[in-house]
């Protein structure tokens, strides 16, 4: 059962990783400002994010910076003459059959248009 703790807790981690892009050397000090926490507060909530693999930590003690982790990402390389609904059957689509389908059409109709573009766009 969630507590109003948890709530909070989760409010918190949502808001740094709301906002840490705009502010990667200051987001425990921009968080506990809005939040009325201490730093040291903060910062549980950090390494949970971190050990959540959420953000990814750059740098040490005064030059930390703190960023979005990335997810998933993989690199291949296709032919000019590959289908863009191959690809997306055989690669994209299963990294992300987990999203609503609604995500999932605006997904494959902005990969395609890419796709696409890549190829017609490709002097290759």
């Amino acid at each position: 059962m969630r507590t109003p703790t948890d709530a909070r807790g989760q409010e918190i981690r949502q808001f740094i990783l709301a906002w840490v892009d705009e502010h990667p050397h200051d987001i425990a000090q921009l968080t506990a400002q809005q939040f009325g926490l201490t730093r040291q507060a903060v910062n549980l909530h950090v390494q949970r994010l971190l050990a959540d693999a959420d953000l990814v930590r750059q740098g040490k003690t005064r030059r930390t910076r703190f960023f979005l982790a990335p997810k998933k990402t993989w690199q291949k390389h296709y032919g000019r003459k590959q289908s863009e609904s191959d690809v997306w059957e055989s690669d994209v689509l299963p990294q992300i059959a987990d999203l609503p389908d609604n995500a999932l059409d605006i997904w494959r109709y902005c990969f395609t248009e890419m796709f696409n573009n890549a190829v017609e766009h490709s002097s290759g």
